[in-house]
């Protein structure tokens, strides 16, 4: 089984490279009848399509590739972890450590959901100092991701002498909630899991 497990793991990392490219590929407007633009459209729209019923709209960007490659992490964690524990725990399998793996998964995806996030806001503090170009493709993917971040934090805190702080705030906060909830939710999954256990590496690149 950990062979075949094997095998999955690895087609999963080559799919969520295949919607990075895909997405970055999206930016330039590639020609739709390119057979290797075909090829990718084929293979990634019915993950994409799911996607994006409950990916929020945001207008002219489409956010639907950062939610299926999120998806992809958790099954990666969650499925396949639990049937690596599975296969190495034989009958001493128990129960419980399916609701440890599954806290252990949504943790490691709520975690690098806030790494992403940090980068994000990092990325668009700095492109903002510079007055970029608002009809930048990359420019509108940056600004839909942190402005609902951004906006209740600006209703209550104004610029600081025409300096906009709110970047630094939304980071000390994400910031604070890993090293709180998240490392406390880690530690609550281990009760569930044998100790030491570490299969599924939570980073794909």
């Amino acid at each position: 089984m950990r062979a075949l497990l094997d095998v999955v793991l690895l087609i999963l990392n080559l799919y969520v490279w295949i919607i990075i490219i895909r997405a970055l590929i999206s930016w330039v407007n590639p020609d739709p009848h390119n057979p290797f633009i075909t090829f990718l459209n084929r293979i990634t729209e019915p993950v994409l399509s799911l996607a994006r019923r409950i990916t929020p709209s945001t207008g002219r960007i489409d956010l639907s590739p950062i939610t299926a490659i999120f998806a992809i992490i958790f099954i990666r964690i969650f499925l396949v972890g639990t049937l690596l524990l599975f296969a190495d725990s034989g009958d001493n399998f128990q129960a419980v450590f399916i609701l440890g793996m599954f806290v252990y998964a949504v943790m490691t995806l709520f975690r690098m959901l806030i790494h992403f996030l940090i980068i994000i806001i990092v990325v668009w503090a700095i492109i903002s100092w510079v007055n970029p170009n608002p009809y930048n493709p990359i420019v509108l993917a940056l600004f839909a991701m942190v402005d609902p971040i951004l906006r209740p934090i600006q209703r209550i805190i104004p610029p600081v002498g025409g300096f906009d702080i709110t970047p630094i705030i939304a980071v000390l906060i994400l910031l604070a909630v890993n090293y709180t909830v998240v490392r406390g939710l880690f530690v609550l999954a281990a009760m569930f899991l044998p100790t030491p256990y570490t299969y599924i590496h939570p980073t794909f690149f």
